[in-house]
């Protein structure tokens, strides 16, 4: 049997350029995690640690870095930590594994996988390493991987890999394309790959770890480790995520179109809920179309928001006023006989404040049946069924925003 601890895209020295704020506090955590892994390896007694690339952010991080990285990695001794060069730490000539502290001043556990030349682990395990020698490729890196041929029978085969697999709309060309059933081609056992950084099993004998700290807002399962275990050639691996991150990063996105100081205060009550406060960066992004009467309450949501403690805080506004937006409506419709009647269809399905518009406006054209205007907005919005007031005070501002657009 063999255990082992996957993980990958630690990126140590990251630079957080999207919160400079808390740059630091974000570069030190870490650090701090990657201890944790070395902690989590020696608790669980595992065979050894494997890093799928970038364990640093790039090949220029500082020779503390380093070293600093080094010495951590010794504090799992006497468990070897197997590494692998990524796209961002790529063994090119200025590679990071060329210095001393990964030279002859690296710990004696420590290993570089720098060639694609079978790695004995054990008498029970071999590695087969795709170390990464440039930035960006078209080149498969476990092409040449034959694993199945290498070695004999009853040994357990692990693939190591860094790229993206070439699934549709979840690659580019040139970002070391691994084909999705490279674990089968080359006949291993198991295939540690790192680069994605959100937890991804792809097969029974494929998959990402996720980056152990996460690394920017949006990101999905990260945080965690993968604790492998392969109870002999030719089973299927049996894989545990087990959470090793420190910080978390929130990100709300939050459409104002058709809501109301309602949905302001519901984020207020989603902020006091959060535990952790001082480890949680948070970005909360308002969007759409509001009255102008509702800006004092964001002004207040976001010096609340500053107020509660948390390692980071930001607030953005990609948001437009309803009765700037509106005002331009009218005056276009006045020279467009098309937007006119567009109007008159949107003014037919409902009453907007409870006033209709004059005998003079140019909201005058022909209407549709309020009903099959209400059933052909909730069928462009794919099927969601919603009352004629939010589907008129939606249609109007996106109308709007269309007509603004058209007029630039």
């Amino acid at each position: 049997m063999v255990r082992f601890i996957h993980t990958a895209d630690v990126q140590l020295g990251m630079r957080a350029t999207d919160v400079p704020e808390v740059a630091e506090r974000v570069r030190e955590a870490r650090f701090d995690t990657l201890g944790r892994v070395m902690a989590l390896a020696t608790e669980e007694a595992v065979d050894f640690v494997l890093i799928a690339g970038d364990l640093f952010e790039d090949n220029q991080v500082s020779a503390q870095t380093a070293y600093r990285a080094a010495g951590i990695l010794a504090d799992a001794r006497p468990i070897p930590v197997y590494l692998l060069p990524g796209n961002h730490d790529p063994l090119t000539a200025d590679s990071v594994y060329y210095r001393a502290a990964f030279g002859d001043k690296r710990p004696d556990n420590v290993v570089v996988l720098a060639t694609p030349e079978a790695a004995v682990v054990s008498e029970e395990c071999v590695l087969f390493p795709c170390p990464i020698t440039q930035r960006q490729s078209t080149f498969d890196p476990t092409a040449g991987m034959q694993a199945g041929l290498s070695v004999g029978p009853g040994v357990v085969r692990i693939g190591v890999a860094h790229g993206s697999l070439a699934i549709e709309g979840r690659h580019s060309p040139d970002d070391h394309p691994i084909a999705p059933d490279a674990a089968t081609r080359a006949g291993v056992d198991y295939l540690a790959v790192g680069h994605w950084h959100s937890r991804y099993i792809h097969d029974p004998r494929t998959a990402y770890p996720g980056s152990p700290e996460a690394s920017a807002f949006g990101e999905r399962d990260s945080g965690t480790v993968l604790l492998v275990t392969v109870k002999e050639s030719g089973a299927l691996p049996h894989i545990e995520a087990r959470p090793v991150g420190e910080l978390q990063w929130l990100a709300w996105d939050v459409d104002l179109t058709s809501g109301s100081l309602a949905l302001i205060e519901e984020q207020r009550r989603r902020a006091e809920r959060l535990a952790d406060r001082d480890k949680t960066l948070l970005r909360v992004v308002f969007r759409g179309a509001v009255a102008v009467d509702l800006i004092p309450a964001l002004d207040d949501f976001e010096a609340w928001l500053h107020a509660q403690g948390l390692l980071y805080a930001d607030v953005r506004r990609e948001i437009a006023a309803t009765e700037v937006l509106l005002s331009k409506l009218g005056r276009l419709a006045e020279q467009d006989s098309v937007l006119a009647g567009a109007l008159a269809d949107l003014q037919a399905l409902a009453d907007i404040g409870g006033q209709r518009a004059g005998p003079d406006s140019p909201l005058s054209a022909e209407s549709l049946g309020i009903e099959e205007l209400l059933a052909l907005w909730n069928s462009a919005r794919g099927g969601e069924q919603i009352d004629r007031k939010t589907a008129v005070a939606e249609a109007l501002v996106r109308l709007a925003q269309l007509a603004e657009e058209v007029a630039r």
